[in-house]
């Protein structure tokens, strides 16, 4: 589905929770970028205090694990075009201090737990993310 006609169903009450960052997206003729998140992504910071800031997924994006590079740097990588990173920046833009909060817990366990909570995701960090 293109962005044009996905936003003929955001009037749903099912966006409702996100509907502030989607009514602020409403100018964009294509999928919004990481650029268009990071403009309205202006004084948020995560659970250390880190500006948020979306960055387009890439290689460099991968040398760290995702939650651990959110949680040091406040990058959080975001592909072009993928409803579930579009999904996750609206998350973020409207529930910063619960996604913060989520992420801080991400990163403990994978700061005390080292490779082989980056290679197989706990139970813990299971719920965190069906949670999320």
């Amino acid at each position: 589905m293109d962005w044009r006609a996905a936003q003929s169903r955001f009037p749903s009450p099912l966006f409702d929770g996100v509907r502030s960052a989607l009514d602020a997206l409403a100018h964009c003729t294509d999928w919004p970028t990481a650029a268009d998140f990071n403009a309205l992504a202006a004084g948020l910071v995560n659970a250390r205090g880190v500006p948020l800031r979306f960055v387009e997924a890439g290689v460099d994006t991968a040398a760290v694990h995702y939650e651990t590079c959110i949680a040091e740097t406040g990058e959080i990588a975001t592909r072009p075009n993928q409803w579930h990173d579009m999904f996750n920046a609206l998350a973020w833009l409207s529930f910063p201090a619960a996604k913060g909060a989520i992420n801080a817990q991400h990163a403990a366990l994978l700061a005390e737990r080292g490779d082989v909570e980056a290679r197989a995701r706990s139970v813990e960090r299971d719920v965190l993310t069906l949670f999320d």
